[in-house]
């Protein structure tokens, strides 16, 4: 019997031989040419979106946002039967909606999303609202959320 298992090793290795041989024949096959520029692209679209879901994807803690304007709120089509708005946790609601209400008060400002927003949290009575429990990831998905709700939008770089 152990005989039978080893020849059964010795199957499988030839197999892997030859589909690595094929894999071989394959890679050896020369590059297709790719044209090196294309007159309008999809990506070159997504560039210039600043509100929704595909300019959210784009956020990161060094990105610089905004107050969106109207046409850009009126811009991000939302599901019909589906709400409009933000989920947070109850300890981080006062910093984050004082946050939000900090960057709409400053329509012509744009705020960094890693460093700034924090100085935003606090409200008329000097109260952060929770901001001890607002982390880098909470501030970032934050401003994601608010970027494809079309709350803020993205600021480009032109």
């Amino acid at each position: 019997e152990s005989f039978a298992a080893d020849d059964d090793d010795d199957d499988d290795d030839e197999d892997d031989d030859d589909e690595e041989s094929a894999n071989a024949d394959a890679s050896s096959e020369p590059p297709q040419s790719q044209p090196q520029s294309q007159p309008h692209t999809e990506d070159d679209e997504a560039d210039s979106i600043v509100v929704g879901p595909k300019a959210a994807s784009k956020v990161r803690l060094e990105t610089l946002v905004r107050a969106s304007t109207p046409s850009e709120r009126e811009s991000v089509a939302m599901e019909e039967g589906k709400l409009r708005g933000l989920t947070v946790r109850e300890e981080t609601h006062g910093a984050l909606m004082s946050i939000l209400a900090g960057i709409k008060n400053h329509p012509g400002r744009s705020f960094v999303v890693g460093s700034d927003l924090r100085g935003l949290a606090k409200n008329d009575e000097g109260d952060d609202g929770g901001l001890d429990f607002v982390c880098d990831f909470t501030l970032l998905s934050f401003a994601r959320c608010c970027v494809e709700l079309g709350a803020l939008a993205m600021v480009c770089d032109s």
